[in-house]
């Protein structure tokens, strides 16, 4: 294959903000502003035989990639790039479906697809070093991977003081979580956390809960209401948050953020909960959690023998000491400030331009 040089095709749809679509976008619409690339957007597989078909006549010497959002549409690049010699591919791998199926239903179509996607792509771009790890385990996958961390949007017009100013320094906490009801989310586990606390400080702390409720996302709503009755917790659900500024502002009036994931490749959610100086707590087993050390978050090792009652503890400390508790918070601030979009895109870049 050719080594890039300079031209690059962006393959995916800006009509989304969640998941892999919202990364898509993230990155897709500042290369465009910045640099000289195009951008084609597939929808439906009759999109992608027309680019199939469109890309020998219209693109050579391009670097060619595609957000992963689903598996068929990969699927038919990684044989066009068998016998497309002319062009460098690449796949940005969103989600592992060998491990989701533990936790929500999997097309066992995806199943049967997701191993010759991963083993058979030319280039690879792990959204974290955890993505990394767990397909080099499945799939034995070792070469052409790239980590490129997702990123966030942070305002730099508002001061970090002027967020912690809403932050409580007392007792009850409030937390907040977009994962839904979903078991990988593990608002359950949250839970589990919240009711330890509540059962040792005679106080009852709050869990915001936003995101999907369905069968098709694994949910276990009711699990968790019942962990929330009989541990003293009080649970809001909101549903799925569309608008940015809502949620924002949910973000700034909470003290911490809950991502205690069982798998998640990575979790946008936990960067945005620190760009407003919510302190997260966040599992091991979420890839954002190697942004974090334990001076800006609380981590967790969910598969650990009482890890919920480290967790608890450092809640406390953190509940009882404001002073500390904001330093945190404005550690976990500077990390997102570190982590955004504009510096994703940029690393796209110098790697779908410049293969480094």
């Amino acid at each position: 294959m050719n080594a890039p040089n300079g031209k690059v095709l962006l393959i995916g749809r800006l009509d989304g903000t969640r998941g892999p679509l919202g990364v898509a976008r993230a990155v897709h619409t500042r290369l465009a502003k910045t640099h000289n690339c195009q951008i084609e957007e597939v929808s439906t597989l009759a999109d992608v035989i027309r680019l199939v078909a469109k890309i020998p006549f219209t693109y050579k010497g391009y670097s060619i990639c595609i957000h992963q959002n689903g598996f068929r549409i990969p699927m038919i690049l990684c044989l066009l790039s068998k016998i497309d010699r002319r062009n460098t591919y690449y796949l940005v791998v969103h989600g592992i479906a060998a491990e989701e199926q533990k936790y929500r239903p999997v097309l066992d179509r995806d199943l049967r697809i997701e191993p010759k996607l991963i083993r058979e792509f030319p280039n690879l771009i792990c959204v974290s070093e955890f993505e990394k790890k767990a397909l080099g385990r499945l799939y034995g996958r070792e070469k052409n991977m790239t980590v490129i961390g997702n990123g966030v949007d942070v305002n730099l017009e508002i001061d970090p003081e002027s967020l912690l100013s809403k932050k409580r320094s007392s007792y009850p906490p409030v937390v907040i979580t977009t994962g839904g009801y979903e078991e990988r989310k593990a608002c359950d586990l949250a839970l589990l956390v919240l009711s330890k606390f509540a059962e040792k400080t005679g106080t009852r702390p709050k869990l915001i809960v936003c995101g999907r409720d369905s069968d098709a996302v694994g949910s276990n709503r009711a699990f968790c209401e019942q962990i929330a009755r009989n541990g003293n917790v009080e649970l809001e659900y909101r549903g799925e948050i569309t608008d940015k500024h809502e949620l924002l502002n949910l973000y700034r009036d909470a003290d911490f953020y809950a991502g205690l994931s069982r798998f998640d490749t990575f979790n946008v959610s936990v960067l945005e909960g620190a760009a407003s100086c919510c302190v997260p707590i966040v599992s091991e087993s979420c890839g954002a959690a190697a942004l974090f050390n334990d001076s800006s978050a609380i981590r967790c090792d969910i598969d650990t023998d009482c890890w919920e009652d480290k967790a608890v503890g450092r809640l406390i400390e953190l509940c009882d000491d404001g002073n500390l508790y904001r330093d945190v918070a404005k550690r976990s601030y500077d990390i997102a400030s570190l982590n955004t979009w504009d510096g994703v895109a940029k690393k796209y870049w110098k790697v779908l331009a410049h293969g480094e």
